[in-house]
């Protein structure tokens, strides 16, 4: 396995600001649906939510167009060559990607139908469709499992990368700029 491949540094920062976006986007939902008082007034918080979103959403169309570009996912594919791990770490980043990219689509379309307006910076978006209360709701429950899904997936990604560092003893959370090498593990 090739230990030594390290990402450019605006991938790596990249990264972990959409990384700490996700967490900030995650906290933030689950306060908005579980604490009300403590975010303050409602139009403030969902302003800061979309906010969020649409850096987190940002990030998340240039780290999937670096892939395409740069073949990112050939890296992964090399580094792993012969097991599963190279095609589940592919899929993995893929997935995230897209549900961030679904994410931030479910909830502008359903804020937009429930009437509500969607500031982003304290710019109103315009909306694209009047309103539609049933259907922005249900797109709304969407966006709050997928939600969760997204949180469960960042956190087997997390973990995955720690099994690389602390099982595995390679290279591949180092890569993304948090660790030098361990020493490599020789079998007796």
């Amino acid at each position: 396995m090739n230990t030594e491949c390290q990402r450019p540094l605006m991938y790596r920062l990249l990264h972990w600001l959409m990384a700490a976006l996700v967490f900030a986007q995650l906290t933030d939902g689950w306060l908005f649906v579980h604490d009300q008082a403590l975010l303050g007034a409602k139009a403030f918080a969902m302003g800061v939510h979309a906010s969020l979103g649409a850096l987190t959403l940002l990030c998340a169309l240039t780290l999937a167009i670096w892939w395409i570009i740069r073949r990112g996912w050939r890296v992964t594919l090399q580094r792993d060559a012969g097991t599963w791990m190279a095609p589940a770490a592919v899929g993995m980043h893929a997935t995230l990607l897209v549900l961030i990219g679904v994410e931030g689509a479910l909830g502008f379309s359903g804020l937009t139908l429930v009437g509500s307006p969607v500031q982003v910076f304290g710019l109103n978006l315009p909306a694209f469709a009047g309103p539609h209360i049933g259907l922005g709701l249900a797109l709304l429950a969407w966006e709050r499992n997928l939600g969760l899904l997204l949180g469960s997936l960042v956190i087997g990604h997390a973990a995955a990368a720690l099994y690389h560092r602390f099982r595995l003893h390679d290279h591949v959370l180092g890569a993304m700029g948090l660790s030098t090498p361990l020493r490599q593990h020789r079998p007796q």
